[in-house]
């Protein structure tokens, strides 16, 4: 069940001003930090046009966010290639699933590594901003852990979370993926996203609201 909230439309004034030129500033400078601004770069383009309306689950389209691991930590650049080969691979297969079910799949990760550096922490933040706004309207996510569950999805679903959206933890079907063994099971998977979104959702509502300088609880 959603959390019940006391404010569901964020406006553009109800940011902090602080936070509205900082942001204006970074994306001047090109020094956006995929650690730090993915939140605050994506309220900030969010309200510039319109106001936000912290949707309530299930009340739109049959289309999905999946979340799945890109970006690889090994530590030589041959494995991180082979890795992040990988990642993309399991990631096209889990859209591919998603189509078979009949949804209509959201997966920035996929779209924009390509014209945007994923190494370079300002393309970073952009390219995760624009996928988070493009799914504004989706009320769905399940996160496909099997590749890892990287921070970089813990933090992409604190927003998920913030925006009132169904976040549930799926496999790939076997018959998809027949080569490598991969390196974490569903259930280990689930238990990472039970302790680091889940069981925190009203800290995570609370961190994002003293961050833009609203109350939504």
């Amino acid at each position: 069940m959603p959390i019940k909230r006391s404010k569901n439309i964020i406006t553009r004034d109800d940011l902090r001003p602080e936070l509205i030129q900082e942001m204006q500033e970074k994306e001047h400078e090109g020094c956006l930090n995929a650690e730090t601004d993915i939140i605050p770069y994506y309220f900030y383009l969010a309200t510039a046009q319109n106001n936000l309306k912290l949707y309530s689950p299930g009340t739109q389209t049959p289309s999905c966010v999946f979340e799945s691991a890109y970006r690889s930590k090994a530590q030589t650049p041959q494995q991180r290639m082979e890795e992040e080969a990988r990642n993309m691979l399991y990631a096209q297969k889990c859209a591919y699933q998603l189509i078979m079910e009949g949804k209509i799949p959201y997966g920035s990760h996929i779209k924009y590594n390509g014209p945007l550096d994923d190494a370079n922490s300002h393309h970073r933040t952009v390219g995760i901003v624009m996928g988070k706004l493009e799914e504004i309207n989706v009320p769905e996510v399940q996160i496909f852990p099997e590749c890892g569950v990287s921070t970089g999805i813990i933090y992409g679903s604190h927003l998920h979370v913030f925006l009132n959206k169904k976040i549930s933890v799926k496999s790939l079907r076997s018959s998809l993926w027949v080569s490598e063994t991969l390196p974490v099971s569903l259930e280990d998977g689930y238990q990472i996203v039970k302790e680091g979104i889940w069981q925190k959702e009203k800290e995570i509502i609370q961190a994002i609201d003293e961050k833009l300088g609203v109350k939504t609880l």
